[in-house]
């Protein structure tokens, strides 16, 4: 949890070089990081250095973008949702894409 409230300080200026507001507390953080679960693909948040931590790792997102890292617009989200996120964001793909991807997997590795 110290590396992640670390960052804290990173994220603040990030925002602040973006023109965001940011509001975030460290017990608004510390509730974050005990969600364990990212927000969007529910699986577990991982915040160690382990197998698959690339896309697991636990990040913050803002659910509505334009918005800064106020309380109620910041989640706790995998590194890899983010980067989703990210992706339908710019237009490079869409929520279609997204299911579409998932239903093909689904069949073709024989996934109920």
């Amino acid at each position: 949890m110290r590396n992640f409230l670390a960052e804290n300080k990173n994220r603040k200026q990030n925002a602040k070089k973006r023109g965001l507001e940011y509001t975030l507390k460290p017990l608004s953080l510390i509730k974050i990081y005990n969600q364990q679960r990212c927000y969007y693909l529910n699986v577990p948040l991982n915040v160690k250095s382990e197998k698959f931590s690339f896309f697991t790792k636990l990040t913050l997102d803002r659910k509505d973008s334009k918005k800064g890292y106020i309380k109620d617009n910041v989640v706790a989200c995998s590194h890899m949702a983010n980067q989703l996120k990210n992706l339908i964001e710019s237009g490079l793909i869409t929520t279609n894409d997204i299911i579409e991807c998932g239903k093909r997997m689904k069949e073709e590795f024989k996934i109920k």
